[in-house]
């Protein structure tokens, strides 16, 4: 990298040679091994490892959601127990979920193959501390649902199934159980008028349009990128260095699982601050992802680190999008995320074919890339 260059020169360059990064295609690969290729240059060591992935997990779940709730309404219909088995099918692939980070689907679509590319720049002495950048490399699949239209409703996405299961198991039960027989005539028809809602989640919600992810995720890459190239010709003290690129956090966050489940010795040590979208809407440093709390510690030196380079960074709580940063708090690891969004919590442009670098402001880099610096030399002074 020539000192003239952008940061959003590599975005840039991703767009015109690579394209889109669903998770474990063809075009993933490539940017595995463009990105292993800069970070060769501006690391002491730089390593790919492999893992299997489902390439299109959230498409697939939320196929598999709808046919349990049609094959629970045919079931209502001919025979009420089975209602009861396929709704029960839809309770445990929640408890999976929620308990055991299983998504059912995924056991038996795992097949595409992703990856993690990680670097380490050592200091000039010991090491006394580890911080690791994190951003991920693959770019999702369109999804209409945050489109301006449904940002404002979007919080009650996630619970809608909940609901509708919840509602058809009751009458299922009342239907079996002979419950208010007078009532029943008109409850047969109540579960039909959801068709609407599940043709609604299908049609809006499972595309195969790639969105080519420019600030999502390449905004957080193009910096790491920039941190390397930076921390491997001024190197600290005693802090080392780890740019983690992970595959597949598109696919139920494969990549940041599989550097948690190989490096837990080194994380325990460790601080990670994860840049996910950092170019779209207003920055924050996220002190916590749907209940799962980051660690306050880093992220009041981060604030203190913005502060001292003039750059405005709000603290935030972020109850829609989950970051990598998630993976490693829900451990109770040191971590923390930065994310950019509007009002409804959502970054601009998040999944949607306008992810393009034309809307990506160098400015927007550059004060992360700032704070990240300010922030290494914070921890390496002490």
């Amino acid at each position: 990298m020539d000192k003239k260059e952008k940061i959003s020169d590599f975005i840039y360059h991703i767009h015109q040679n690579i394209g889109s990064r669903p998770s474990g295609s063809r075009e993933e690969k490539l940017a595995a091994k463009y990105i292993k290729s800069v970070l060769s240059q501006f690391s002491d060591k730089v390593e790919l490892t492999n893992f299997l992935c489902n390439g299109r997990s959230n498409q697939h779940e939320l196929n598999f959601i709808c046919i349990l709730y049609c094959l629970s309404l045919i079931g209502y219909l001919t025979y009420p127990p089975l209602s009861i088995f396929f709704i029960s099918l839809f309770l445990v692939n929640v408890i999976f979920l929620k308990f055991y980070d299983i998504k059912i689907i995924d056991l038996w679509l795992t097949k595409n193959k992703s990856q993690n590319v990680i670097a380490n720049i050592n200091p000039y002495k010991e090491i006394k501390n580890t911080i690791i950048f994190s951003a991920h490399i693959d770019s999702a699949f369109v999804s209409e649902k945050y489109e301006n239209k449904y940002k404002e409703y979007i919080k009650y996405f996630d619970i809608a199934f909940p609901v509708l299961f919840g509602f058809l198991f009751f009458i299922t039960l009342m239907k079996i159980l002979k419950w208010a027989d007078f009532l029943v005539d008109y409850l047969y028809l109540l579960p039909f008028l959801s068709i609407g809602a599940v043709i609604f989640f299908q049609n809006k919600f499972v595309k195969y349009e790639k969105s080519f992810g420019a600030n999502n995720d390449l905004s957080g890459l193009s910096i790491n990128l920039e941190l390397a190239k930076h921390f491997y010709i001024n190197r600290t003290n005693h802090t080392e260095i780890i740019i983690a690129s992970f595959g597949a956090k598109e696919a139920n966050f494969r990549g940041s699982k599989n550097f948690l489940k190989n490096n837990l010795d080194l994380l325990k040590k460790s601080t990670v601050v994860n840049l996910e979208s950092v170019a779209g809407g207003i920055l924050h440093i996220i002190s916590s992802e749907k209940n799962i709390k980051h660690d306050n510690e880093t992220l009041n030196k981060i604030l203190i680190a913005a502060k001292d380079v003039n750059v405005k960074l709000n603290s935030a709580k972020s109850q829609i999008v989950t970051t990598d940063a998630s993976i490693f708090s829900y451990e109770k690891l040191k971590s923390v995320s930065f994310l950019s969004f509007d009002k409804y919590g959502i970054p601009l442009r998040y999944c949607l074919k306008e992810d393009v670098p034309q809307y990506i402001f160098e400015e927007d880099l550059q004060n992360v890339f700032k704070i990240c610096v300010k922030f290494v030399e914070l921890i390496d002074e002490k």
